[in-house]
């Protein structure tokens, strides 16, 4: 009963594996007011999305950075009033937050000296880390009961975030006509994030 907010991952691509377990909560709860909590560079992929969920920006860097700002998100969170709270990344700082709001039921994986924080706290093997991370979030919610049996990952996609890409397309001189895939082989934080250049080629050939 009450209100839930999901603390959603901080980088994009985890974000987007996140959105199978967020759907199993949301398919588990229809009737749930439920609120994501997330960074303000992945905000925008949860805002309009079909699972109708609030989001609530953790603004650091900005108002919510250092201990003053974790104290004021978590002043702003109580303000809410949420029953349960669910915790998709790993991170201490998540944890604390989640504590320091006040929210009654903590749920997250029992890592990197959390458990103090979690009223319930998952435990995670070895076979479940290595695996692949949509399984890795969606394990966690079947562990606190959520049925993900339906959940699939799915984006939407606004009119006028389709008019600015169609812009882009035309720009580059790509026909309406044709189906069109897009490649980002870049990472934030360099090689230890990337693909080999080879089997980015590789996948392009099969692609065509």
């Amino acid at each position: 009963d009450g209100k839930i907010v999901i603390r959603s991952p901080n980088w994009v691509g985890d974000a987007v594996m996140s959105l199978p377990a967020i759907q199993a909560v949301r398919q588990s709860l229809p009737g749930t007011p439920i609120s994501i909590l997330a960074k303000p560079w992945v905000a925008d992929l949860f805002r309009g999305n079909p699972e109708g969920c609030q989001v609530i920006v953790y603004e650091s860097p900005g108002n919510h950075q250092g201990l003053l700002g974790r104290w004021a998100l978590a002043r702003k969170l109580r303000q809410e009033k949420f029953n349960g709270g669910i915790l998709l990344p790993n991170s201490f700082d998540s944890a604390l937050i989640f504590f320091l709001a006040g929210i009654p039921h903590r749920a997250g994986y029992n890592t990197d000296g959390r458990r103090i924080f979690l009223t319930h706290a998952v435990p995670v093997n070895r076979r479940i880390r290595e695996g692949h991370q949509v399984g890795y979030y969606r394990h966690l919610i079947r562990s606190l009961g959520f049925d993900d049996s339906q959940a699939r990952p799915r984006l939407r996609v606004e009119a006028s975030q389709k008019k600015q890409a169609m812009k882009k397309a035309h720009a580059l001189g790509l026909e309406d006509r044709k189906e069109w895939v897009g490649i980002s082989p870049g990472a934030a934080y360099g090689s230890a994030k990337e693909w080999f250049p080879e089997r980015y080629g590789e996948l392009a050939k099969r692609i065509a």
